[in-house]
């Protein structure tokens, strides 16, 4: 079991790596470099990015999500940022939208920022029943 939770830890770091290669050098950076969000099944989570643009013009800067349907939902998708400054949106989880409930279970997918960059951050969402009675980790 134990090396089974090392395999899979290395495949996340080559996965988090992988996905945000292209943006070693990217004109903007954010404060995530992976989402890992816990949620009952009756509740919801919002977590807050902050993108900095470190380049030396203003840029616009797109985020959308990608295989969280129904799950992730970006509060501004269109950020305008000044050279030096930063700027912050809130993405809010939700395992239940418009009557569509989401079983419990493990969901994964990604937070994409593009500026003409594109920069990934990778989310795993897990959605546990409210009637859960033991919670254990190994």
């Amino acid at each position: 079991m134990k090396y089974k939770k090392r395999e899979f830890l290395l495949l996340l770091l080559i996965l988090i790596f992988a996905l945000n290669a292209n943006s070693i050098f990217a004109s903007f950076e954010t404060d995530q470099i992976l989402l890992r969000i816990l949620i009952s099944d009756t509740s919801l989570v919002s977590r807050d990015l902050k993108i900095t643009n470190t380049g030396t013009e203003a840029t616009n800067i797109y985020i959308n999500q990608k295989g969280l349907n129904n799950i992730a939902f970006i509060n501004k998708s269109v950020l305008r940022i000044n050279p030096g400054e930063y700027g912050l949106t809130s993405i809010l989880f939700l395992p239940s939208y418009q009557g569509m409930d989401n079983l419990p279970g493990v969901y994964t997918g990604s937070i994409i920022l593009s500026n003409g960059e594109i920069k990934n951050i990778p989310v795993v969402v897990e959605i546990e029943s409210e009637g859960k009675i033991i919670d254990l980790t190994i």
